[in-house]
């Protein structure tokens, strides 16, 4: 049996970064996948979906700069949400703190990785899928 108390933090610039209990990641998940919905309300205010589809069927070259430019500017600060949330590094330390960086925020985002073993995780869960697939597919033969 491997033993699971290996790798329950580490430090980075300072920070440490722990491995997140279940309910933190699926608040993660919650947030990541809020995304679209929040980049269409930044990219077009007060609309609907369907207001939205009958603007984008009026699409020319100065509204797609002007939504990718909403989209640009919202994105980073999203993201920096997401990061503050899954590393437990608070959003305004993750955006002020002169030692952390682009460079720095990498970091932090690759030691959530490595000490929650998102990459095993993700693993698992295609394996899993295939499994399933696979158990799914059987039942209709």
């Amino acid at each position: 049996m491997e033993d699971l108390s290996l790798g329950q933090s580490v430090r980075v610039l300072g920070y440490e970064i722990r491995k997140m209990p279940l309910g933190a990641y699926l608040k993660a998940l919650r947030t990541v996948e809020a995304l679209p919905s929040r980049l269409l309300d930044a990219c077009f205010p007060g609309l609907d979906a369907g207001g939205v589809m009958r603007e984008l069927l009026k699409l020319d070259s100065a509204m797609l700069r002007r939504v990718c430019a909403d989209a640009a500017a919202n994105i980073p600060e999203y993201l920096i949400g997401v990061v503050a949330e899954l590393s437990g590094v608070p959003r305004e330390r993750l955006k002020e703190d002169e030692n952390i960086g682009l460079d720095g925020l990498l970091r932090i985002v690759n030691a959530v990785i490595e000490v929650n073993r998102l990459e095993d995780v993700f693993g698992q869960a295609l394996a899993l899928k295939k499994t399933v697939s696979a158990m799914t597919a059987g039942s209709r033969a």
